[in-house]
């Protein structure tokens, strides 16, 4: 793609526009070298490029930015997040699952077992040509390669505010066609909702009830679409997935899933 004209600051930090007909100017064309060229909506970082008969600007790649600003963190949502990462990168294997109450006695379903991870907070993970999203915390694989079995792990830390809609369904897309998992981890619920802890040496759990996976937000065993629900639901539609997931869905199981473990417990 072609550019009619790119972006540049001038000395008093505005910019001002480029076209292709001054690249014919050698002095100013070698100047340009050294300047950061943009996009007439200044998403899209430009090149010049000298042709006698076609001078042009044009793109190798995008400029990315945050899909949407987090609110301002607490200090216990950061807390935890450390917290998260000291653990992940401590534990081998990491088993990721959730209980279930078969007959009333609780037992640990495993989704995934992890072996040979590395953890980082604030890792920025790509969505489309223009933005990236920006998960608490991100696990990965040592070994090269992207498969189911070692796929991507992300943890999402859940205090005072819940994934904003955007990024929520942008990130239910991503794990659609990717090996990526999005565990929602919440910060109450005394431990019944998500907790973490170690069971023999460095081998070590983290009970996640709520995750993202294959394009669908699932509850334990259960995608979100297999649920069942007091009134009718269009899957299809965003808006009503998402709302779904919020007032639905997490408020209830909540409720239901704290009562039951409680039962367990005594």
């Amino acid at each position: 793609m072609k550019y009619e004209y790119a972006l540049k600051k001038n000395g008093n930090g505005e910019y001002e526009r480029v076209y292709p007909s001054s690249l014919h100017d050698a002095v100013f064309r070698e100047s340009l070298k050294s300047e950061l060229l943009l996009d007439s909506e200044k998403k899209v970082r430009l090149y010049a490029r000298y042709r006698k008969d076609a001078p042009h600007f044009y793109a190798r790649s995008a400029i990315r930015r945050r899909l949407v600003s987090k609110p301002k963190d607490t200090t216990a949502h950061d807390k935890e997040i450390k917290s998260l990462v000291t653990f992940g990168n401590n534990a081998d294997p990491l088993t990721i699952g959730y209980y279930d109450f078969p007959n009333g006695k609780k037992e640990f379903q495993e989704t995934y077992r992890l072996r040979d991870y590395e953890w980082g907070s604030e890792c920025s993970y790509v969505i489309d040509r223009y933005n990236y999203v920006q998960f608490d915390v991100l696990g990965r694989s040592k070994k090269i390669g992207l498969r189911e079995k070692q796929p991507l792990v992300a943890i999402e830390v859940v205090d005072t505010h819940f994934i904003d809609k955007k990024s929520f369904n942008k990130i239910r897309q991503m794990t659609k066609f990717n090996p990526l998992v999005v565990v929602v981890y919440f910060l109450f619920g005394d431990g019944k909702l998500n907790h973490k802890k170690y069971t023999r040496g460095n081998a070590a759990r983290l009970r996640a009830n709520f995750y993202i996976e294959d394009g669908s937000f699932w509850v334990d065993k259960y995608r979100l679409e297999e649920k069942h629900f007091s009134k009718n639901i269009n899957f299809k539609n965003e808006d009503d997935y998402y709302d779904a997931v919020r007032a639905l869905e997490v408020n209830e199981y909540i409720r239901q899933n704290v009562q039951q473990e409680n039962a367990a417990d005594s």
